[in-house]
């Protein structure tokens, strides 16, 4: 999926539902302790901003550098990998801790 693929999806409303799901699985994975109304609320916001953004960047697409575009790859990749280390089985304390 090219980048200007990924915003346009982002600014349907199909995507909100996807952002928020995904955003409430890192909000709860990185603060536990929050209550969970709290981090379903501030999932629900952050995905609504996202696609606020992705509505406004719609018309800019064209006009985006084609370096953005060569590089898109990279950005999903290393997003990749930083969630497949953050949704471990393992808890993250346990990362601090030498046993």
């Amino acid at each position: 999926m090219a980048l200007g693929e990924f915003i346009a999806y982002l600014a349907t409303a199909g995507a909100l539902g996807v952002v928020s799901s995904v955003i409430l699985q890192l909000i709860k994975r990185l603060f536990p302790a929050l209550a969970e109304v709290y981090a379903f609320a501030a999932s629900m916001i952050a995905a609504v901003v996202i696609s606020v953004a992705a509505n406004l960047l719609l018309p800019m697409l064209p006009s985006f550098p084609p370096e953005l575009e060569q590089f898109w790859p990279i950005v999903v990749w290393a997003a990749q990998q930083i969630w497949f280390y953050l949704m471990e089985q393992k808890p993250l304390i346990a990362i601090y801790r030498k046993t």
